[in-house]
C-alpha cells in the first residue's frame, strides 16, 4: 500500500509527464525547478525521488540529447546529492545521471573530481554496510498487516533492492573512478586515499587492483 507522500509524489510525476509532452525544454526546466523549490520542505527522500523523476524526463523523448536538458539534469542531480539525505537506491540513480557530465571541462575540475569520487565511494560504503549477510531471499515475508510482518516485509524489500542494484553499481563505480583518475592532472595518490577511507582491503583488491595485482 502506498503512503500519503508516495501518492502525492506519483500525482506530481504524472503532472510533469504531461507537461513534458507540451512544453519546450526551457519552459519545462523552469517548471521543474519551481516545483522542486516548492518541495524543499518535504522529506529528503521524497524530494530526491521527484528530482530523479525530473532527470528521467529530461533524458527521455522529446528532450533526450538536448544540451539544455543535459545541463539541467547534471545541475539538479548535483544539488540534490549535495543537499539531501537520500536512500541508497535513489542516490545511486542520481549518481548515474551525474556520471555523464564532462566534468574535466569545468574550471574547478580537480576539486569536482575529488568530490564526485567521494560521493561514489561513500555510497559504496553505505551499500556494503546496509546489506545484511544473513539475508535469505527465499524467506518470503508474511503480507499481513501485523506490525512484525510489516517490519519484516520492509526489511525484505530493502535487502532485495540493495542486492538488485549492487552488481551494476559496483561495476559502474569502479569504471567511472578509473576513468576520472586517468585524466590530467594525475592524482593517483588522491584516489588511493579515498579508496582506503571508504573500502575494505578485499574490496579494493577486487575492484581496484594495482598493476602488479592485475591478472
Amino acid at each position: 500500500m502506498q503512503t500519503g507522500w508516495e501518492l502525492e509524489l506519483e500525482a506530481e510525476q504524472q503532472r510533469l509527464r504531461r507537461l513534458a509532452d507540451e512544453l519546450r525544454v526551457d519552459d519545462f526546466v523552469n517548471e521543474a525547478r519551481a516545483t522542486l523549490k516548492q518541495w524543499e520542505s518535504k522529506p529528503d527522500e521524497m524530494y530526491g525521488r521527484l528530482a530523479e523523476a525530473i532527470c528521467d524526463l529530461l533524458n527521455s523523448a522529446p528532450y533526450s540529447g538536448d544540451k539544455a536538458a543535459k545541463a539541467a539534469t547534471w545541475q539538479i542531480s548535483e544539488q540534490t546529492i549535495r543537499g539531501k539525505a537520500l536512500t541508497i537506491p535513489t542516490l545511486i540513480r542520481l549518481l548515474y545521471h551525474l556520471a555523464s557530465e564532462p566534468v574535466s571541462d569545468r574550471n574547478d575540475w580537480p576539486a569536482v573530481r575529488s568530490e564526485r569520487a567521494s560521493w561514489w565511494l561513500e555510497t559504496w560504503n553505505r551499500l556494503d554496510q546496509a546489506m545484511d549477510p544473513n539475508f535469505d531471499p527465499d524467506d518470503l515475508p508474511d503480507l499481513s498487516s501485523h506490525p512484525k510482518a510489516v517490519a519484516k516485509n520492509d526489511y525484505y524489500k530493502q535487502q532485495f533492492e540493495l542486492r538488485k542494484v549492487e552488481p551494476h553499481f559496483k561495476q559502474t563505480a569502479s569504471s567511472f573512478l578509473a576513468h576520472l583518475y586517468s585524466l590530467p592532472p594525475e592524482r593517483s595518490e588522491e584516489l588511493n586515499v579515498l579508496l582506503t577511507k571508504y573500502l575494505s582491503d578485499a574490496t579494493r583488491n577486487q575492484y581496484f587492483p594495482t598493476p602488479n595485482e592485475q591478472v
